[in-house]
């Protein structure tokens, strides 16, 4: 769409009660400062119910206060419009029948003063998310004013620190999403006003840095199914019990609670048959679904029937605590969902155990894990599996090329050995990491040729490869060039020798190739400079040899990283002091000296001086054959001689 939104077709729509223009976006059309006549437009239309103009750049400017002029309006969402600067009008609130009002997102938008609100006694829906609120004092007691409010989202307001305190008699008891997150309260947690709703069911809170207890009026928010209580700077505590919150779907208290034992936060979450009713017993079901516990200093043993404890359970972070113990094994539920589990920078430890069938990704890097890994994962759905920097050991299972959706596979800084197995299954891997104290060995042409690990159809979608600090020896496959989707590329210290492939410029997205301390020869393919996303390059200590390739982006590069061809005592010319000697043409950009034409010269020259001479020494020796060639060289002269006579002769 194109051209002026004022147009006669458009202001012919006197009776229109419904406009929906919400994300209006075209890339050659930016969005217009508002022009009065534009602003008189919207406010012409009387009859206007309806007005939805969010998540577009139909304007820019400032919200215009012609929008008072819609006094029949119920519905007004301007939520993430482009208006970027100014006030909200205050006389919006003439719009005494709003019900629904969305201000939220428009980054630059400012209110010195709430007291508007009052006159909105049918406002149900509320956003004001990114409206700067920092001066405006009285917004809990103008809030109160407002009986029907059921949405409040005032998350990112800098709301002032001072009078957050509600009057005594309580207006706002239909409350069902609250939402105050990123705005720094920095109070006691349980002085909130709105613990004694209970119709609330989204609660957001994170990063307001309320601390201390929660209160006890928590565990009576039997409609509570969003709680989020992220980033509040591990200064609260959670002595309450939410046995009886059975309609809790999603818990997030991350990087918020300040100490804690995980069997016991357990024992506190929901714990509900299918009635609804509080069950001691183990055979109920529960809506959690969604718990992250991470980052809140933990301690104790995970349950070890954790699985039947939360059977709903779909997404587990308990990642960043001080956890001990093995991982509880998860696969007697038969009934599990658990899709996600992060364990990552615990003290976790043990053998990993069988996974229950319906995990996808696993996180458990940083612990204490040993043992071998499991010759069955039993999660055959897995696309990550991220365990380094543990002390697992011996190899790696071939049950790993059955995980045909596998995308990430990192066992870095472990100790295992052996070779990768041969694998044919595995079309969407984009991340492949074995480096660190691995002992992992053999030629890499098994780990990377296509004809032996075939990545299917999709091989140019690998994004990630880290061998490095390994024992891998033999010569750097030139298939590898053809993953041009790769961004980084690390076989350092390793033992790999022969040639750097010659078309490693294909890789055209490469933004970190590391091939340094290994035992790599040759020159450097000129083809490097092609490589123009290149953001580091590590060539040092191999035994290259000749001149180095000319390029601006490795010239940059070397201007970075000065020792990124350190130890190549073959290698010469700039940026190194050591000069090429002058037999050697500088090779600059795309110019290559082919060594396959220099051969067919020196053949050609060759060849000819050595049938020279065998025809001269032959005429030479043999009188028989000197004799006949000459006559048939007079004969040749003669009748040479005589067309050109002939020939003169005519055209005279």
């Amino acid at each position: 769409l194109g051209g002026q939104i004022v147009s006669p077709s458009f202001v012919a729509l006197e009776h229109l009660e419904y406009l929906d223009l919400s994300g209006f976006y075209a890339d050659d059309y930016p969005a217009p400062a508002l022009t009065n006549s534009s602003a008189e437009f919207l406010g012409s239309m009387k009859n206007l119910r309806h007005l939805d103009l969010s998540g577009g750049i139909l304007f820019s400017g400032s919200i215009p206060p012609q929008l008072a002029n819609l006094s029949k309006l119920e519905y007004l969402d301007l939520s993430g419009a482009s208006f970027s600067v100014g006030r909200v009008p205050a006389e919006l609130g003439n719009l005494s029948n709003l019900r629904h009002l969305g201000l939220g997102n428009m980054h630059g938008i400012y209110s010195l003063d709430m007291s508007w609100l009052t006159r909105l006694h049918r406002l149900e829906y509320l956003d004001m998310s990114h409206v700067n609120l920092s001066t405006v004092h009285d917004w809990p007691q103008v809030l109160n004013t407002i009986p029907s409010l059921k949405v409040l989202n005032l998350a990112s307001c800098l709301l002032p620190r001072t009078n957050q305190i509600m009057p005594k008699h309580l207006n706002l008891t239909k409350i069902v999403q609250l939402d105050l997150s990123f705005n720094h309260l920095g109070h006691p947690v349980a002085s909130c006003w709105f613990w004694n709703v209970t119709t609330i069911e989204s609660l957001e809170l994170s990063a307001t840095y309320l601390y201390g207890p929660f209160p006890t009026a928590l565990g009576s928010l039997t409609s509570l199914r969003w709680f989020g209580f992220k980033y509040n700077a591990n200064a609260a505590t959670m002595p309450v019990e939410l046995k009886s919150l059975c309609a809790l779907e999603q818990l997030y208290l991350g990087g918020s609670l300040s100490q804690g034992n995980i069997k016991d936060l357990v024992d506190k979450l929901p714990h509900c048959n299918t009635r609804g009713t509080r069950t001691w017993a183990y055979n109920f079901t529960s809506s959690l679904f969604h718990l992250d516990l991470s980052n809140n200093h933990l301690t104790g043993v995970i349950p070890s029937d954790i699985a039947n404890a939360i059977p709903s359970l779909f997404h587990l972070d308990l990642s960043g605590n001080n956890l001990t113990g093995p991982i509880p094994t998860m696969t007697g539920n038969s009934t599990s969902i658990l899709v996600t589990l992060i364990l990552r920078s615990n003290q976790l430890s043990g053998q990993i155990p069988k996974l229950p069938r319906s995990l996808t990704v696993l996180d458990a890097s940083l612990n204490s894990l040993s043992g071998s890994l499991p010759s069955d994962f039993c999660a055959p759905n897995l696309q990550s599996i991220v365990l380094y920097s543990n002390y697992i050991t011996g190899k790696i299972p071939g049950s790993i090329c059955e995980l045909q959706q596998l995308t990430t596979l990192d066992l870095s800084n472990n100790f295992l050995e052996g070779s990768f197995p041969q694998c044919s299954q595995m079309p969407d891997m984009a991340f492949f990491l074995l480096s660190g104290e691995t002992r992992f060995a053999g030629v890499l042409s098994v780990v990377m040729k296509q004809q032996e690990l075939n990545y299917g159809d999709r091989i140019s979608e690998v994004a990630g490869i880290d061998l490095s600090l390994n024992h891998l020896t033999g010569g750097i496959p030139d298939e590898i060039t053809s993953l041009d989707g790769m961004v980084t590329l690390n076989l350092s210290w390793n033992q790999l020798s022969g040639k750097i492939p010659e078309n490693i410029g294909a890789m055209k997205f490469l933004e970190s190739l590391d091939l340094s301390r290994n035992n790599l020869s040759g020159e450097i393919p000129p083809s490097l400079t092609d490589l123009t996303c290149l953001s580091y390059l590590g060539l040092s200590y191999n035994s290259l040899t000749g001149r180095i390739p000319s390029g601006r982006q490795l010239d940059t590069l070397c201007t970075e990283y000065p020792s990124m061809y350190d130890g190549n005592n073959g290698l010469c010319g700039p940026p190194l002091k050591r000069n090429c000697p002058r037999s050697k043409l500088p090779v600059r950009g795309n110019q290559k000296v082919s060594a396959e034409l220099i051969f067919f010269y020196l053949g050609l020259g060759s060849g000819f001086t050595v049938g020279l001479w065998v025809v001269f020494c032959t005429l030479l020796f043999k009188k028989t054959w000197r004799i006949a060639y000459f006559r048939i060289v007079d004969k040749i002269y003669d009748r040479l001689y005589i067309f050109l006579v002939v020939t003169k002769y005519m055209t005279d």
